[in-house]
């Protein structure tokens, strides 16, 4: 409830989900894609940035969840501060460990499951 958070999902059905699972934020922005992310963060940069950040790794090119995070940092150095979620449906055995090694604060797995979510919020947004 006290929380703003900007998602990346480009899958409509998990834009759906995020919005049922997070509609008690303060403030909930959903973005599509790369492009529509920056054009977000920009608009709000100084007056009210993020809370947290949820990265889909695998969006539309030109962009992917890790190099968009970068972008973000690089251009508003505000962003190091803020914690960015990895979110993916390829789980595999040592995605967690180079999702935090590329800068990542945390990682979840899709399918979203609500107390995964918010417990992982919980988690970085105390740190």
């Amino acid at each position: 409830e006290t929380i703003s958070v900007l998602v990346v999902e480009d899958d409509r059905m998990n834009q759906i989900l995020y919005k049922k699972l997070l509609k008690t934020a303060k403030k909930l922005e959903i973005a599509k894609d790369g492009k529509v992310a920056l054009s977000y963060v920009e608009k709000n940069i100084d007056t009210a940035n993020y809370d947290l950040v949820l990265m889909d790794i695998n969006l539309p090119a030109p962009w992917n969840g890790i190099t968009l995070m970068k972008e973000i940092r690089n251009r508003w150095p505000v962003y190091n501060d803020i914690p960015f979620v990895a979110q993916t449906a390829y789980a595999m055995s040592g995605n967690r460990e180079a999702m935090l090694k590329e800068g990542f604060d945390e990682y979840i797995t899709k399918p979203i499951i609500k107390s995964t979510l918010i417990d992982t919020i919980k988690k970085v947004l105390t740190c």
